[in-house]
């Protein structure tokens, strides 16, 4: 039996309401973040779109549009994880070796494992390497 959008919709929104007290909001701390996503993702809800061999399940984009709307009310709990998933997981899963997908996308995807992407303009101010200086001559100076 496929999973409609709107069964979805409802398990996901009983997991939040199970498993998210919004009384808690302003004492949630990072470890807090980071366990209720780790949940979140261990009952299929977290990037639903992904593949399922790296811990997604493979559904059409249009499940993570209803992941997007309910997780809304309760993002404060989970952790942001845009650069780790949306960048380098995605890069990963595009260009890396079977063996790195295997090892480190269901971590990413999960939380357990945050990466980041540093970038440098090539002659720009975060292009440390290419600095150049110069000089002049104004007056005796």
């Amino acid at each position: 039996m496929t999973l409609t959008q709107a069964a979805f919709r409802a398990e996901l929104r009983a997991w939040f309401q199970a498993n998210v007290d919004p009384a808690r909001r302003l004492a949630f701390s990072a470890e807090d973040r980071r366990r209720t996503t780790a949940a979140l993702f261990d009952a299929g809800f977290l990037h639903v779109t992904w593949p399922a061999a790296y811990g997604g399940r493979g559904l059409p984009p249009e499940y993570q549009t209803v992941f997007n709307e309910e997780s809304v009310p309760f993002a404060w709990a989970l952790t942001v994880s845009s650069v780790t998933v949306g960048i380098c997981a995605a890069t990963l899963l595009d260009w890396g070796s079977e063996d790195q997908k295997r090892r480190h996308l269901r971590r990413m995807l999960r939380g357990d494992e945050a990466w980041t992407q540093l970038l440098s303009e090539p002659g720009a101010g975060s292009d440390l390497a290419g600095i150049t200086t110069r000089a002049v001559r104004d007056g005796d100076r």
